[in-house]
């Protein structure tokens, strides 16, 4: 018997805000980018313009709609060039920065992998044959910033920007509140918290949602100052067969769930786009390789794993 859990409208929400901004704000709500989308500011145009933009960006980056970059990429021939946007072009560039610095456990091509085990859909279990041949689809994505073309080197092969581009819309978010002269807002894009500045003259407080607990229990609550919060966790979208819990992160190197006891962790940063791919790569890779790319990398992280809890020392802890 196969028991499926998969996210609804609140389900990607895994960060909780438990603080209230002080003044009169405007808050906007949307389901885009596959997820939950909250933004509260001061300024009702501010507002807007951020969804406008993300409107934009999920036409570019999507992998599920059709006629965007991603999608077009993603039904090309091997070596065929591909005109997209330059933002598309920053986005692959970036990916394949992010997979050297964690040794590949960060890696835009996993997609057919992930496809295979199908959990947007309920869920199949591969076998190890299948799983290899996914894999072998996996690979290095070629760019020519020039000529803004993106090719794959494999047919067959599929890129998801997923794992990066919550990350790259938060910061085109706070560039666009900021622009507007917004000073403290807060953004929720599906368990991405963005916080512009501080909560009135207090930092914002941010709980953590504990994996093994019901829905609005933290485990922690840290002060974040104009920070970038991201948390992966294997509790969220997943599907049960045979008395086995398979979750939606898959190890690039293996096919399947990583081989650890990491249940949440949570990376801090002023950059979204990092933030958003190093918390899946951290994820993979292990509370002790975490912590060094951490370190490398210069972000913040709290790990949650059976029975520890585990934070650098930027994190601040609400007490």
């Amino acid at each position: 018997m196969k028991k499926v859990l998969l996210a609804t409208l609140c389900a990607f929400i895994v960060i909780l805000i438990t603080a209230q901004m002080h003044n009169k704000v405007y808050s906007r709500t949307e389901y885009m980018l596959d997820t939950v989308i909250t933004i509260k500011a001061d300024d009702k145009k501010a507002v807007d313009a951020c969804f406008d933009e993300i409107t934009r960006l999920e036409k570019l980056l999507s992998a599920y709609l059709p006629d965007s970059d991603v999608s077009r990429i993603n039904v090309s021939d091997a070596y065929e060039k591909v005109k997209v946007s330059p933002e598309v072009v920053h986005l692959i560039k970036k990916a394949a920065t992010y997979k050297e610095l964690t040794d590949g456990m960060f890696d835009i091509s996993i997609k057919p992998v992930v496809d295979l085990w199908d959990i947007k859909n309920g869920g199949y279990v591969p076998d190890d044959s299948e799983i290899a041949d996914a894999l072998s689809l996996t690979g290095d994505v070629l760019v020519n910033a020039q000529d803004s073309t993106v090719s794959l080197a494999k047919d067959g092969m599929k890129i998801d920007l997923g794992g990066i581009a919550k990350g790259y819309v938060g910061d085109k978010v706070r560039e666009i509140l900021l622009s507007h002269g917004v000073d403290s807002a807060i953004a929720d894009l599906g368990g991405n918290i963005v916080a512009v500045g501080k909560n009135g003259s207090k930092d914002w407080l941010i709980g953590l949602q504990n994996p093994t607990a019901q829905r609005g229990s933290t485990f922690a609550e840290i002060n974040v100052d104009d920070k970038v919060v991201v948390t992966s966790g294997g509790y969220e979208r997943y599907f049960e067969k045979d008395g086995i819990k398979y979750h939606h992160i898959i190890d690039p190197a293996t096919g399947k769930n990583p081989d650890n006891d990491i249940l949440s962790i949570t990376v801090v940063s002023d950059d979204g786009t990092l933030a958003d791919a190093l918390s899946t790569a951290c994820f993979v890779a292990g509370k002790d390789k975490a912590i060094d790319i951490a370190k490398q990398c210069g972000v913040d992280i709290i790990i949650y794993s059976a029975g520890d809890v585990y934070y650098t020392s930027g994190i601040k802890i609400n007490n």
